[in-house]
């Protein structure tokens, strides 16, 4: 089971399920693709549609989430079981696509 969208970045490792394996280039066309269209859209809406001026205390609420959302994020991926990939060793093979909600509990497909 990959994760990721639009290309898959990470999945589990096929030894152990508690290590994943992370593909570099993949993880950062995401993240610049993640960006870009936040850009873009947010730029647009300022442009176009209204002045966007966030009061500090949203602000100083975002950051603080970005923070814990960035630590924890690093922390997982410290892992030393972890294996990190600048390009994919291996084939996949696509057998279903499909999204997942976060409490959804759905099984691997055969």
């Amino acid at each position: 089971m990959f994760i990721g969208f639009p290309f898959p970045y990470t999945c589990s490792r096929w030894h152990t399920s508690i290590s994943i394996q992370i593909l570099l280039i993949e993880l950062f066309a995401d993240i610049l693709i993640y960006f870009s269209f936040s850009f873009i859209l947010v730029f647009g809406i300022k442009k176009h549609l209204i002045n966007i001026n966030p009061n500090i205390i949203m602000s100083f609420c975002l950051w603080i989430f970005s923070g814990l959302f960035i630590a924890l994020g690093t922390l997982y991926v410290c892992n030393e079981n972890n294996v990190i990939y600048a390009k994919r060793p291996f084939e996949i093979k696509i057998l279903e696509t499909g999204y997942e909600f976060f409490l959804e509990n759905k099984g691997r497909p055969n």
